[in-house]
């Protein structure tokens, strides 16, 4: 028996599996202990797998013994579809490669029917074994067309690039057979995409590896179109090879049963590139994040390599960890420092092609092209070696050997045994290599040496000693499956491993790819389930990317350039611990050695065994120190599995796990959401709802107010479709109540509003007064929060109130409370007292606090100048309202009473207690689901930073804001930025910048609110008539502003521009309404703008009306207040103001305080960069 396996191959007739026995590392030793699965893998038939078992029994002394007919009449038979008989359907990303022959009608005419057979037999041979060699799958022989498939059994990262390469290696091992001297040529098409594979079986009719889904039919019809010895591929194919080949587009075209057009490619040849990476990130790369510490290590031992201390650095790495990136990064903070960078590419299908990397590099320094013959590539060949200084006659020989060319002509026979050839081809390459590096430092680049060929190890074994000791830097990446011993030789080699990226780098990188704007859920999924691998995170952003921020399909679709890398990890299992996987997926990432067992049908110890076997593949990891519970080491591990999976299958699994868990009672009770996605996955929604129902009341209790909405979004989607019979419009009109308070709490106003409108309209067409008078206090709320006109609430508010005022309950008790609110907030005082203590009334009656709080919050929504209340009343009222939520522990009545009192400390001067109480606000909701909260906050801090004069942060936390809310409310948050930024470009002198969006408010109706600020901009920018028109229009309607917390803030707009153009008509009218603010500030809104002590405005209102003596007391009153709240920018307002009041009035000692006031303000001013300040005092002071 030979010692040659191709030998022993070559005599049963078998020799096209040479190739995959090689790369599977299979020598004579091995034979004896294959397996047929094992032979299944390697691509063998059925018929061969029996030839070869036999052969095998027969060598190796069984009893089993092959005839000699068979063995020969092997030779003569194609390749037949490889059997799959172990293998159950499930879904796959699948390369199909449709191959045909051409001209095989006019063959058969001229050809005897024995002659064709053989050329047929040629044919499907040549591209069989092309296909087997590149790890593929033939599935099946149509006459003269061959359909193979690559992705399955087995998938691989590669599984686009593999069907290329054999598609092109196919078309020429096809053009290179001949019939009758005739060249026979052949066309392919290779589609992608996802398809059931697997066996078919209908009684006693049985197809192997059957394929449902469009993507053959897609290769067929792409075959089709092809010319002669050419490749077509879809676009599916095209984005999965990257830059790999040379690839034309040829557009959209009609394909039959494909619609109106599909783009398709033509792959004209394998593109030269010099690494893989390269080849997959044609497109732009995202921008490099985190590896510090790396790429400072490797910068340190260049900085040693340079001094000619010879550096050789192992990057380690799991795929797609970011080794390649790193390398890419470091060579490129090489810049303009002399160097020489070689790169030599490892490939998967050349690992026993003697020194490959090294042969692929030499021909791309010599420019070899493939239409080169062999005397050209001589010449080039010296050439290359004459420019890097080698004497051609000593060396050519062992070069022209390495790059295979007939070199005997030239320099004659290298007459050595084969040994001493590849030793003296191996010290040329040494030497080559050092020698490079006499001439500049040298950058030795080997990549992905897990699949590096054992000749290329002997030569980097060889290169260590010499390296020491001249200016090279070697480094290699390689996954850690590669082992070596070089670290405990050589003290100048370094093992690097890196790891995961961290969670904020992961962020910023997934915010570089898909936008500042990315969905804060989506970015947090993507980290969740990339597990800081970079090509993961990457690719599932990119997939995001091109989906418009879709949040479904992230979570629901791996991305196609990742699911062959993720399932080739697990066909590499035997076929139980793959089914164990994909049951395990289906419980979830964690999962429990008990719950598996229970829903797995195999026995415990082969149950053990395929455990060990996914722990010892590194596809499972124990979870913490438990024993019993493990994890996918990837999440993506697990949505491949589980994606792998038939439909069918999924739901039995997932209807069993439910079942299993609802026994496991902590678990009903604490993660009932857990046993509903089963049971809603299972396809069984009715058994689901309850459990969704109480997942969505447990959230809520929990604050987790986002949860909360999606299980009653799941509850509601399933009770809209249940029977009558089964309580649908209760169950309805209960979920969409929960939903819209759910909606509330996670500040979805909008679509809470629109929530309780719809629940109010079922209500009331199925006559529930109870559930229409929860949608009007919902409803009420929301508006209510929302700032939206309060009309619609009034009156449904009023409509739902008969049908329960009779009753003494809690519910009637929040109508009133609600309708009390919304008559404070429309100025009807009367009214609102009303309901109010009627509300107050009972909520104490019957022991509510809740609404009884509520109640109490009413009153203080009316400005404290026109309710008649005394700051330290308000002050007590609130202090009340917050014990009786820290009582209920209320984080929504904490947040509104805090907030309130953040606006009545501001009201009332006390800076002290409104920076308390906001800093209280901002850490009660830091790290909640309460988006309203954190939206007042970041306007919370932009008040206070304008109350200081840092403009430049007021800015900054009003965009923070005004972002937030804007993706949760839309235009209705544009109110209190558009306030904000008003006053800062006011005092910016940038006013003609906001005159646009002044006008903007106005138009969309908002008059009572933005004309006195148009007004005031018409005033300041010189258009006194405009302004003066607009004054004259708001006089004639008596000046009526809402009793709002706005009020005060438009009265002193209309003061600013009484002012401006001297109006004492009109400042009358504003004097008087303004007077009750006298002792308070303006303050806009909860937590808008507080522009100081309304005494400035009342100070500047009576100089028009030149009542000096009250002028004086206002402008003093005003001093006062503004230096202690340190109001800065306004105190200085309140002194030009006052200097030019006194400068009028001109009595004595009137002129000298009035410069030292402007000289206050004029320092204050410049400090603080009030532009539009500056420019007024320098006009008052010539």
């Amino acid at each position: 028996m030979s010692n040659d396996v191709h030998t022993w191959l070559r005599a049963l007739g078998l020799e096209q599996y040479s190739d995959a026995f090689a790369a599977s590392d299979i020598d004579m030793r091995v034979l004896p202990h294959l397996t047929e699965a094992d032979l299944r893998e390697l691509g063998l038939s059925l018929g061969h797998r029996k030839i070869l078992m036999a052969a095998v029994a027969e060598s190796f002394g069984t009893t089993s013994r092959p005839t000699r007919i068979t063995a020969t009449a092997a030779k003569h038979q194609p390749v037949p579809h490889i059997a799959s008989s172990e293998r159950p359907p499930e879904r796959r990303l699948l390369s199909v490669l449709f191959c045909d022959l051409v001209g095989s009608t006019e063959l058969s005419r001229r050809l005897d029917p024995e002659d064709l057979r053989e050329v047929l037999r040629s044919y499907q041979d040549k591209v069989a074994e092309t296909v087997i060699r590149y790890g593929g799958y033939v599935a099946r022989y149509m006459g003269d067309g061959i359909m193979a498939y690559f992705g399955w059994p087995r998938a691989y990262e590669d599984q686009g690039e593999r069907a290329v390469r054999a598609g092109l290696e196919a078309l020429a091992a096809v053009q290179a057979l001949r019939a009758r001297d005739t060249e026979l040529k052949a066309r392919v098409g290779i589609a992608t995409g996802q398809v059931v594979v697997g066996d078919l079986i209908a009684g006693s009719v049985r197809e192997e590896a059957a394929v449902a889904g469009e993507t053959p039919n897609l290769a067929a019809r792409l075959q089709a179109i092809a010319q002669p010895n050419q490749l077509i591929i879809a676009e599916s194919t095209r984005r999965l090879i990257g830059d790999a080949f040379v690839v034309e587009n040829l557009g959209e075209i009609a394909l039959k049963g494909f619609g109106t057009g599909t783009s398709v490619h033509l792959v004209k040849s394998e593109r030269e590139v010099e690494s893989r990476f390269h080849a997959a990130h044609a497109r732009e790369l995202s921008p490099f994040v985190g590896r510090v510490h790396e790429l400072t290590l490797l910068v340190e031992r260049w900085k040693l390599a340079r001094g000619a201390k010879g550096q050789a650095i192992l990057l380690s790495g799991d795929a797609g960890i970011g080794k390649s990136r790193l390398v890419q990064v470091f060579t490129e903070t090489l810049g303009s420092t002399p160097h020489e960078v070689i790169r030599l590419q490892c490939s998967p299908y050349h690992s026993n092609s003697a020194l490959f990397p090294i042969v692929q590099s030499l021909s791309r320094t010599a420019a070899f092209r493939p239409e080169d013959q062999n005397e050209q590539r001589l010449i080039k060949l010296e050439r290359m070696l004459a420019d890097l200084g080698f004497d051609t006659s000593t060396v050519g020989p062992a070069y022209a050997e390495l790059l295979s060319l007939d070199y005997h002509d030239r320099y004659g026979e290298l007459e050595l045994p084969p040994q001493q050839r590849k030793s003296l081809i191996l010290q040329t390459l040494v030497e080559h290599f050092v020698h490079r590096a006499g001439r500049v430092t040298l950058l030795l680049i080997v990549e992905d040496a897990h699949w590096i060929d054992p000749t290329t190890t002997e030569l980097l074994d060889a290169l260590l000693a010499p390296i020491n000791r001249a200016p090279v830097m070697l480094l290699v990446t390689h996954r850690p499956s590669w082992k070596f011993e070089w670290p405990s030789a050589y003290g100048h080699v370094l093992p690097l491993s890196i790891g995961a990226l961290a969670q904020p780098l992961v962020a910023d990188m997934v915010r570089n790819i898909v936008g500042l704007s990315a969905n804060a859920r989506l970015v947090n999924e993507i980290i969740d389930r990339s597990d800081g691998i970079p090509l993961f995170i990457e690719e599932m952003a990119r997939f995001l990317a091109e989906r418009e921020n879709s949040e479904c399909e992230i979570k629901m679709v791996l991305p196609a350039t990742l699911q062959g890398s993720l399932l080739a990890r697990l066909d590499r299992c035997e076929p139980a611990a793959r089914e164990t996987a994909q049951i395990a997926s289906v419980i979830g990432r964690e999962f429990s050695q008990g719950l598996l067992t229970r829903v797995c049908e195999f026995p415990s110890a082969e149950l053990d065994a395929a455990v060990a076997e996914l722990m010892a593949a590194h596809l499972l990891l124990r979870a913490g120190s438990s024993e019993d519970t493990y994890v996918f080491r990837h999440a993506l591990i697990q949505d491949a599995a589980y994606q792998s999976l038939l439909v069918s299958k999924r739901q039995r699994y997932h209807a069993a796990i439910a079942r299993a868990l609802v026994e496991y009672r902590e678990i009903a009770e604490t993660q009932p959401e857990l046993i509903a996605r089963h049971f809603s996955e299972a396809a069984l929604p009715e058994l689901a709802l309850p459990f969704w129902r109480r997942a969505g009341d447990r959230a809520i209790a929990r604050s987790a107010n986002y949860e909360a909405i999606d299980h009653y979004e799941k509850v509601l989607a399933i009770a809209q479709k249940l029977p009558d019979a089964q309580g649908r419009e209760v169950t309805v009109l209960e979920t969409k109540i929960a939903l819209g308070w759910a909606q509330i709490a996670a500040g979805d106003l909008q679509q809470a509003s629109a929530t309780f409108a719809d629940s109010a309209r079922e209500a009331r067409a199925v006559d529930k007064p109870d559930a229409l008078a929860n949608s009007a206090i919902g409803f009420a709320q929301a508006n209510f929060y929302s700032h939206d006109p309060l009309g619609t609430s009034i009156n449904l508010l009023l409509e739902a109130l008969p049908a329960i005022e009779a009753k003494d309950t809690r519910q009637g008790c929040q109508i009133l409370s609600a309708l009390g609110r919304a008559f404070y907030m429309n100025g009807d005082l009367e009214r609102a007292d009303a309901s109010n203590s009627k509300a107050i009334e009972i909520a104490r009656r019957i022991d509510d606090e809740r609404t009884l709080c509520e109640a109490l919050f009413n009153p203080l929504l009316v400005p404290a100048a026109l309710s008649g209340k005394q700051s330290q009343s308000l002050l007590k009222r609130l202090g009340e309202l917050l014990g009786i939520a820290e009582r209920l522990n209320d984080a929504d009545f904490r947040t509104r009473a805090l907030a309130t009192r953040i606006y009545y400390c501001a009201e009332f001067g006390d800076r002290e207690g409104m920076i308390g109480a906001l800093d209280t606000f901002c850490s009660l909701i830091e790290g909640q689901q309460m988006t309203h909260q954190q939206w007042v906050g970041q306007h919370g801090r932009a008040m206070l930073a304008l109350l200081d004069g840092d403009f430049a942060a007021a800015e900054g936390f009003a965009e923070n804001a005004y972002q937030l809310g804007r993706r949760r409310y839309g235009e209705s948050v544009e109110g209190v930025y558009g306030m904000q930024m008003f006053t800062i470009r006011r005092e910016q002198g940038r006013l003609s910048e906001v005159a646009p969006i002044v006008k903007h408010f106005i138009d969309r109706g908002n008059l009572n609110t933005w004309k006195p600020g148009f007004a005031a901009v018409a005033a300041e920018l010189g258009f006194k008539p405009q302004a003066q028109e607009l004054l004259d229009e708001m006089r004639d309607t008596g000046f009526a502003l809402p009793m709002d917390a706005m009020r005060s803030t438009t009265l002193s707009y209309l003061a600013d521009v009484c002012a401006a153009l001297d109006d004492a008509v009109s400042a009358r009218a504003v004097y008087d309404l303004l007077e009750p603010y006298r002792h308070m500030t303006v303050t806009a809104g909860v937590v808008t703008v507080c522009y100081g002590s309304a005494g400035r405005f009342l100070g500047e209102l009576a100089e028009v009306l030149t009542d000096w003596d009250r002028a004086e007391q206002h402008f003093d009153e005003a001093l006062r207040m503004d230096r202690d709240m340190q109001a800065y920018p306004w105190l200085a307002h309140t002194q030009h103001r006052f200097a030019r009041m006194l400068r009028r009035r001109s009595r004595r000692g009137d002129l000298e305080r009035a410069e030292v006031l402007l000289n206050e303000s004029w320092t204050t001013a410049c400090r603080l960069e009030m532009t539009a300040l500056i420019d007024r005092i320098r006009e008052q002071r010539h």
